[in-house]
């Protein structure tokens, strides 16, 4: 099975908008990446973000997928995500995700 979760990506502080390369890892082993959409199948590599905007940001989905060969137990499973630009780089989410 594998487990999703959305984020909100803001960029604040700066004056003019910048690229940021997205990132995520997981437990070794797991497939971890940063989509546009559930649905898609296409890893996004970076998305630029503008300091201006007032509202959400940019919405991204991180999927998670264990190996197939694992049995995945109710737990906790540590996902990091990170965006980093030529000037900044910051951790934008250290998320714990349960299975069912």
């Amino acid at each position: 099975s594998s487990f999703s979760f959305d984020v909100d990506l803001r960029y604040v502080g700066g004056e003019e908008s910048q690229l940021f390369d997205l990132s995520a890892e997981g437990p070794s082993g797991w497939l971890v990446r940063v989509q546009q959409t559930v649905a898609g199948t296409k890893e996004l590599p970076a998305v630029v973000l503008d300091p201006t905007q007032t509202y959400a940001g940019e919405k991204v989905v991180v999927i998670a997928i264990p190996p197939y060969w694992v049995i995945t137990e109710p737990g906790d499973y540590n996902i990091e995500v990170a965006a980093r630009s030529k000037e900044t780089e910051k951790r934008i989410a250290n998320a714990t995700q349960k299975p069912p």
